[in-house]
C-alpha cells in the first residue's frame, strides 16, 4: 500500500485514465451493473473511477438482441479447475437453460447465420455439477441447438483435454450427434496445454488433471488429441512460455510433449506468460522476449514446426469452400506459412530469429495526453442535441 490507503497500480491505473482523459473504467460483468452505471453518470452522481461488476445469475443475463460474430453463443460462465493464470476460473460456474440458448440461436438464425459456436471454457461439462460431466444434458443441448430449422453446423469455442481424456464416449456421442443431424463431418475447438511439465501443472493448475493426479498430464494430452483426431475434431492449443518458477527442465518437458503431438491434426500455439488483472498470479511479472533461453526459442520453433506442417490440410479445406473469402484467406494463409519457414530452423536450434532484445513497449507504452478540445465539443453538440450528451463532454474538459 502507499499514501492515502490505495497500491501502486490503483495510482497507475489513474494515472493513465487521466493521461487518456477516461473518466470510468468498468471492470468484469455488466449486466446488472452498466445500466445502473449510466444512469448514475446521465443524473451526475458522484462515482469513483473504477467500477467493479456484480455477477448476475443466469436468469439475470437477457437474451442477445441481435446476431453475434461468427454465431457464437454463450452457454455458461466460470470453469471451475481453478488454474492460477487465468481469469475465467475467477467467476463462479453456472449455466444458461437450454431455453435460453435456443432463443439466442434463433435470434442468430433470424439474422442469416447459419453457423453456430457454443461458447463456455468447456462444452462437455454443460450442466455438470462437479468434475464429471453430465452426458444427458449435454447432448440435450447439442440435439436442441441442432434442430433449430436453418442450422448448417454447431461448434464449440473451447474444450479441455482432461474432459475429453475421461470422458470419450460423450466425445464421440456430440460428434455424431453433429454429423448425423447437420451438413458437417469436423468439428473445432480452443483448448489449453500450457505445459508439458507435470511439476508446474501441480502448482499452477492441478484442477487442468481432474479428476486424475497433475502427473498424469502429458498423457491425458496425447491420449485426448488422439480422441479428438479420431473423431475429426481440429483443434488449437495452447503452450505457455514462463510460467512463474519455470525450469529449463520444465521447458524441455513441452518441448518433447510437442514432438509427440507432431502429425495430429491441430494448430499448437507458443505464447508468452502475462500477468492479468484479477488472476491468482497478478501480481507475477509478465514474462518477455527479452527474458527468452535458447530452450524457450526452441520450443516456438517445435510449435510452428508442427502448426507449418498442418496448415496445408487446413488450407486445402478452405480452398474447397466456393467462398472467394475463403480462397483468399487461404492464399494469404499460405504465403504466411511459407514466409515463416526460414526461420523456423533457427528457433529449433534456440536462437532468435531476430536481434531485437530491447523490452517490448506493449506492457509500457507512450500514451499521449488526449484533452477534449473545443472542436470536439462542437462535434458532439452538433452530433448530439440532448442536454445529457454536451454536459457529460463539457465536464469532462475541465
Amino acid at each position: 500500500m502507499v499514501a492515502g490507503g490505495k497500491a501502486a497500480w490503483q495510482l497507475a491505473d489513474e494515472a493513465i485514465m487521466n493521461k487518456l482523459n477516461v473518466d470510468y473504467v468498468h471492470l468484469g460483468e455488466g449486466e446488472l451493473t452498466i445500466p445502473a452505471l449510466f444512469k448514475s453518470i446521465l443524473q451526475g452522481e458522484e462515482l469513483p473511477g473504477i467500477i467493479k461488476g456484480k455477477e448476475p445469475n443466469t436468469d439475470e443475463i437477457p437474451n442477445i438482441r441481435g446476431a453475434t460474430i461468427h454465431g457464437l453463443v454463450e452457454i455458461s460462465r466460470g470453469c471451475g479447475r481453478g488454474c492460477s493464470f487465468c481469469t475465467p476460473t475467477m467467476q463462479k460456474l453456472r449455466f444458461k437453460s437450454i431455453e435460453h440458448v435456443v432463443r439466442d440461436v434463433r435470434t442468430n438464425v433470424e439474422a442469416g447465420q447459419r453457423s453456430i459456436c457454443l461458447h463456455s471454457e468447456d462444452i462437455l461439462r454443460y450442466g455438470a455439477k462437479k468434475i464429471a460431466p453430465d452426458d444427458a444434458r449435454v447432448l440435450n443441448l447439442i440435439k436442441s441447438v441442432a434442430s433449430v430449422e436453418g442450422i448448417e453446423s454447431v461448434g464449440a469455442s473451447h474444450i479441455a483435454l482432461a474432459t475429453v481424456y475421461h470422458n470419450p464416449g460423450l466425445l464421440n456421442a456430440v460428434s455424431e450427434t453433429c454429423y448425423s443431424l447437420l451438413d458437417q463431418d469436423w468439428q473445432g475447438a480452443q483448448t489449453g496445454i500450457e505445459t508439458g511439465s507435470a511439476r508446474l501443472i501441480a502448482k499452477h493448475m492441478r484442477g487442468k488433471a481432474l479428476p486424475s493426479p497433475a502427473e498424469k498430464w502429458q498423457e491425458i494430452v496425447t491420449q485426448a488429441f488422439g480422441i479428438l483426431d479420431d473423431n475429426n475434431w481440429f483443434c488449437a492449443a495452447t503452450m505457455i512460455n514462463g510460467l512463474p518458477e519455470e525450469t529449463t527442465d520444465d521447458v524441455i518437458k513441452s518441448i518433447e510433449l510437442v514432438e509427440d503431438l507432431k502429425g495430429i491434426s491441430s494448430l499448437i500455439v507458443p505464447m508468452n506468460f502475462v500477468s492479468m488483472r484479477g488472476s491468482i498470479l497478478d501480481n507475477d511479472e509478465s514474462f518477455t522476449m527479452a527474458k527468452m533461453t535458447p530452450e524457450h526459442w526452441q520450443l516456438m520453433g517445435e510449435c510452428i514446426d508442427h502448426d507449418l506442417k498442418i496448415v496445408p490440410k487446413l488450407m486445402r479445406g478452405y480452398k474447397n469452400s466456393k467462398s472467394i473469402k475463403s480462397w483468399l484467406l487461404s492464399s494469404a494463409a499460405t504465403r504466411m506459412a511459407n514466409a515463416l519457414n526460414k526461420y523456423v530452423n533457427m528457433m529449433k536450434r534456440g536462437e532468435p530469429p531476430t536481434e531485437r532484445r530491447e523490452v517490448s513497449k506493449w506492457l509500457n507504452p507512450d500514451i499521449p495526453d488526449l484533452k477534449v478540445t473545443d472542436a470536439i465539443q462542437t462535434n458532439f453538440k452538433s452530433k448530439f442535441k440532448t442536454k445529457n450528451f454536451y454536459t457529460l463532454v463539457k465536464s469532462r474538459n475541465r
